[in-house]
């Protein structure tokens, strides 16, 4: 009886770890500081320049740039950052983004790299 609970009980294991899909954040560049994040606002350069980071001296947002909050994940602690949005890249609240944090030592603003597809859904 105990043999037959033990390998149902594997064989129940080995079917639901083939419907696991991908971890969100595999879908980052992670090697080389990139992060997972979610858009809050979409923010006109004027509401960013309030907000951007203080460790750049202040420096004012370039006109004609496009900024949104972006919430990310890292050490386990939540943090939300104004991010610069390259030209042509149409954003929403809500979209699923590669970011890539401030680098205040090198003087770099935080900044979305690129729109991440959605996760694929398995039936």
């Amino acid at each position: 009886m105990r043999s037959i609970t033990v390998s149902s009980l594997l064989a129940l294991c080995a079917l639901l770890s083939a419907c696991v899909g991908p971890v969100p954040n595999e879908r980052v560049d992670w090697a080389h500081g990139a992060s997972y994040g979610r858009v809050l606002e979409l923010l006109t350069p004027q509401a960013a320049a309030a907000k951007l980071l203080t460790c750049l001296g202040g420096a004012p947002a370039p006109a004609g740039t496009a900024y949104a909050m972006v919430r990310y994940r890292r050490t386990r602690l939540q943090h939300n950052v104004v991010a610069a949005v390259p030209d042509g890249l149409a954003l929403r609240v809500g979209d699923e983004v590669e970011l890539w944090p401030e680098d205040c030592d090198r003087g770099h603003p935080a900044h979305v790299g690129r729109v991440l597809p959605p996760l694929p859904v398995h039936p």
